[in-house]
Order: C-alpha cells, then structure tokens, then sequence
C-alpha cells in the first residue's frame, strides 16, 4: 500500500434497494456515510447504488473493490429476512465462502423475539443469522440485523492491506447502520488503518437570512488571507449550512482563527452549529429573556407551532397557538376586525399585525408572531403574488409591526422559509432584548432567497 493510501485510504460507498432506483425513498445513507469517512480521513472515491437483483450487486461489488482496493467498501440494505434481501448472499459469491448459520446470531435474535412476545423465531428471521464464512459479526444495538466484516480479499488477517477491500455491510435502516457505524465500526477502522491522517478540523455553522452567492461572497473576503481553509456551503430553504475544514499542521488552531476571522460576517446570520434547528436557537433566546411564546398561523397551517413543540423542553417557553385559516376564525379566535379583513384583505400588514397581538393578549404570552400568506399554488393576484408572506410580532408595551416577505418555490419550500423567517425575527428580538437594545432597534431579518 502507498504512502498516500496509508495516509487517506480509499472508500467506496455502495447503497443497496429497488427502492432507492425508482425514488421511492431518498439515499440519505450515502451522505451521512460519506461525512462520516471524510472526517475520518478516508478518501470516499465513489457512491454508487444498485437494486436488490444479487447479479448487479455482485457487478457493483467489482467495480467497488477494484476503487476501494486496500480501503474499505461499505455496503448498505439487503440484510433483512425476506426474499429481496440477498446482500449476504451476493457477498457470499463474490468472495467465493459459504453461508453459515451463526449460533450467537441466533441466539440474540430468539432472544429478541422472546422479549417481544414470541415464543420462537419466526423461520424467515433466522436468514438474518447466515453469515459469509470469515465474517466478523457487528452488534446491532437499534435493530435485529447485525453488522458484517469482511477482510481485504488478499489478507486474510482481516488487515486493510489486501488487494481488495476491507468490507463492511451494514443495515439500510438509517438509525441501526448509524448506530453500528458509530460503534463497532469506527472501533474497527482505528485498529485496521492506523497510520491514517489525524481528522481534519471541522466546524458546522447553520445561518439563517442570508442568500448563499451574497455570505460566499463576504466569507471569502474574510478568509482570503488564510490559504487552506475548506468552506463547503449547503443551502436549503431553511437557510445555509457551512461546513468549514483545515487538514494538517496545526488544524484546529488555524480553523479557530478561520473562524474569528469570519465572526463579523457570520454573526448577524448564525443561529447554530451541527444539529441546531432554528426553532432550539429561538426557545433558547426566548428562555434567555425569560418570555413565554405563541404563534398565530394562517397559510403555515400550524407548521410554527410543530417545529416549535418537537423540540424537548419547549413547554417552558411555548404558551400555545392559534391556526386561523379562515377568516371567521382570525376574527373569533384572535380579534381581528371584520372590518380590517374587508379593507386589506387577510393577506396583509394590518390583519399580521393584528393576529399577533391577538395572540399575545389572549394567551397571555411575552411576545407573539404570526404568519399570513399566498403559499399556492393558486389564489395569488397582481398585488399580492404567490410567495407573498407577511408577518406580525407583538410585544406587550411596544408597538406592534409587520414585515413582509415574497418567498420562492413551491407551496412547501414557500411554508417551510415562511416559518423559518418566524423563527429568525423572534430569536433575534429576544437577542436584542437581552443585549439591551428597543424594539425598534431590530436587525433586518433579510430572506434566504435568492437575490
């Protein structure tokens, strides 16, 4: 093996399904398994994803071997107990070994099946428990279908030094291969490649407000005197992703500087890192403020108060919310006069700023927002076009005021940026709060649409 592959050994990854051919489910395994090896110095050569015929799988496990040769080749899907599951099988062939029942497998699945009420095995399971000869056997801790390792076709050590690749099949259930990998499988990488790179330094920032072409274009500003420094943008209608990195020498001191470095153009923008939603970023300014929270939606349709509520411990913020998607509703439910829907229409700055402080006065809240829109596909109009959103935000003692926003896409991505907007104008006024600053010192919220 080379310098260079000792260094960053090669990987392929091979995603396994009829289901991921015809779109039916989205391949998110690849990506997450592709991170996961890069952070880990792994060179990730190729993605590819082949049906559950074994003969196409057997094909990609060529071409795989020949990509990964002296790396590692991770293979998801086609480990269950039916009759589309023939990754085992397929290995089997390609590596030319036996299927053999392994006694321990069994045993854990019998076992697991007792604790769900059974008193056997149903048949079909024990087809989880055959096991290419030569495999190492990798605990599932979320599921029922264990792990595998193969060794590099040409060690038989079980070392990353053969001609082929270390195999590694894991489960296409997102949550048992995460769960495996994070285990049993980096454990086994650390002892198969050791003479690996160190992980490059990695830093996940998730912002909110700002189009990626316009935060690329002050990030590189910044980061122009600090040669290499990776920046990997990943937009999304909830805002851009940032994956900053630095390899070698000196890695985290240099990415802390990237960082300090680009403080003054992230800050008005960063609402997080790796795993923080906007609306944990949201609660936790409005706990920091010591405010109580409600939402009052029409177009959005309660999509505000789900994001708000699936986040754990979100009952000592959130007081509750209102869906008033018809107009009787806005005006029996919240307030809002006849009067005002007739003369402006519900979409429209004074019926926004009126459902939020309904809401606030009604529930009793620290502060409100409300969302009022056009998310289509039908029902726009000259004045006010598919996209068109306005927003309310109410504070008890402060004047109450709207903002409006014209958002692209589709009725989902226009709903999905509306709250997310939402999101952003209430975690910053409960930010200014904290620093000091009036209500009506507020940060333009700005649009994650493109410009």
């Amino acid at each position: 093996m080379g310098t260079s592959t000792r260094l960053r050994p090669p990987a392929v990854l091979l995603t396994i399904g009829d289901e991921l051919l015809t779109g039916e489910r989205v391949d998110t395994n690849a990506g997450w398994l592709a991170e996961a090896l890069t952070d880990l110095s792994f060179d990730v050569r190729e993605i590819l994803s082949v049906g559950d015929e074994e003969e196409e799988i057997r094909n990609a496990l060529v071409r795989a071997e020949i990509r990964a040769a002296g790396g590692v080749a991770i293979l998801t899907g086609g480990l269950g107990p039916t009759l589309d599951d023939r990754t085992r099988e397929a290995v089997a062939r390609h590596r030319d070994v036996e299927l053999q029942e392994d006694p321990a497998v069994l045993e854990v699945l019998a076992a697991r099946f007792r604790d769900r009420g059974y008193a056997d095995l149903p048949p079909l399971n024990r087809r989880i428990a055959r096991v290419p000869r030569g495999a190492r056997v990798l605990p599932n801790p979320e599921g029922s279908a264990p792990g595998l390792e193969l060794p590099g076709s040409g060690s038989g050590s079980g070392s990353g030094s053969g001609s082929g690749a270390v195999l590694f099949l894991l489960p296409g259930v997102p949550a048992e291969m995460r769960a495996i990998f994070r285990g049993s499988v980096r454990e086994r990488l650390d002892i198969l490649f050791p003479e690996r790179l160190a992980p490059p330094a990695v830093e996940i920032v998730r912002t909110s407000g700002i189009p990626e072409s316009e935060l690329a274009g002050e990030l590189e500003a910044c980061l122009e005197p600090l040669p290499g420094v990776k920046v990997q943008y990943r937009p999304s209608v909830e805002g851009v992703e940032l994956r900053f990195s630095v390899e070698g020498t000196a890695a985290p001191a240099r990415l802390a500087e990237a960082l300090a470095a680009a403080k003054d153009a992230l800050s008005p923008w960063r609402f997080g890192g790796r795993g923080t939603s906007a609306a944990e970023a949201a609660l936790e300014a409005c706990r920091q403020a010591g405010w109580r929270l409600a939402v009052a939606e029409s177009c959005t349709g309660g999509m505000l108060g789900a994001r708000l509520t699936a986040v754990p411990g979100s009952s000592d913020v959130v007081v509750g919310g209102v869906i008033a998607y018809d107009n009787r509703l806005k005006t029996d439910l919240l307030g809002v006069p006849g009067s005002l829907l007739e003369a402006h229409g519900a979409v429209s700055e004074p019926v926004a700023c009126s459902m939020a402080a309904g809401a606030c006065s009604r529930l009793g809240a620290d502060i409100a927002v409300s969302i009022t829109g056009v998310a289509g596909p039908g029902g726009g109009s000259e004045t006010r076009p598919v996209g068109t959103v306005w927003f309310g935000l109410c504070r008890p003692g402060a004047p109450v005021r709207g903002r409006t926003e014209r958002f692209p896409g589709t009725r989902e991505e226009i709903r999905r940026r509306a709250v997310q907007f939402a999101l952003r104008w209430v975690r910053m006024e409960a930010l200014e709060a904290g620093a000091g600053t009036g209500p009506g010192d507020h940060v333009d919220s700005g649009s994650d649409s493109p410009r």
